[in-house]
């Protein structure tokens, strides 16, 4: 009697460690996969941000780590390390600190736009958002980044975000000259109301301006007033027109 006791006692014993093994071996699975998805999580991250341009060199350290923890499957110390990289990563997506220390708003997400460009070779010139205030800045060079790109099939294809990009033919020089002749700068105004000045404009290739945009939208309907009739009235732009003369115009177009 005693014996079939025993029996039975080593063959519920047996079941019971089998049990928590099964389990435990479902527990370390789901683990390994909760684990194994935020690797993924994190180095998805760490590569759009290296595609930026981002300087991510102490997050791929720490990202080794949460590697090296996981091969010696040390689990709550890689969890660790990921949980916190992700709050890193994730918090500097949404908000950057300028050089200066400030709180400065990130870009928008990223994303891959294609023109119909025939460039066989061009630059991308956008401007860093690490600065918080112009004056901030002291060399400009320090806020510019220059890319080179070229078009594949007649299409020009590059990332963009919420920042302004201009494409270029040629790559821009650093440190910036004064453009000579004057004319050929490409920067200009908009008119803001002048008082006992006979020429407002009179110091704009001076300072390096040659295009004007007028005060007035262009609208067909200040010129031909009764569209009935065959009567057109030009002197309202023709004035305008002389008083910048010299200035490129850069007109709005009503439609």
């Amino acid at each position: 009697m005693k014996i079939k006791k025993l029996k039975v006692f080593i063959v519920l014993l047996i079941v019971s460690i089998l049990v928590f093994a099964a389990g435990s071996d479902a527990a370390t699975r789901k683990e390994r996969r909760q684990l194994r998805q935020k690797s993924d999580e994190v180095l998805t991250i760490l590569k759009s941000k290296r595609e930026q341009g981002e300087n991510v060199s102490e997050e791929v350290k720490e990202f080794q780590k949460a590697r090296a923890a996981i091969r010696k499957r040390n689990i709550s110390q890689a969890d660790k390390i990921l949980d916190d990289l992700l709050e890193k990563l994730k918090s500097t997506s949404s908000v950057k600190k300028s050089k200066t220390g400030r709180d400065v708003t990130g870009e928008a997400p990223r994303k891959t736009v294609s023109l119909d460009i025939d460039l066989k070779k061009g630059y991308l010139t956008s401007l860093s958002t690490d600065y918080a205030k112009g004056r901030d800045v002291k060399k400009l060079e320090d806020i510019v980044k220059v890319l080179p790109v070229e078009s594949r099939d007649g299409k020009l294809a590059f990332s963009i975000s919420s920042q302004p990009v201009f494409i270029t033919t040629k790559k821009p020089v650093f440190p910036l000259s004064r453009i000579s002749p004057s004319e050929e700068s490409p920067f200009g105004f908009h008119p803001a109301k002048v008082e006992d000045v006979a020429d407002p404009y009179q110091y704009a290739g001076d300072i390096g301006v040659s295009w004007h945009r007028p005060k007035r939208y262009f609208s067909w309907i200040a010129v031909q007033k009764d569209i009935d009739q065959k009567k057109y009235d030009w002197s309202y732009y023709d004035n305008e027109i002389k008083q910048v003369s010299g200035l490129n115009l850069l007109y709005n177009i009503v439609v």
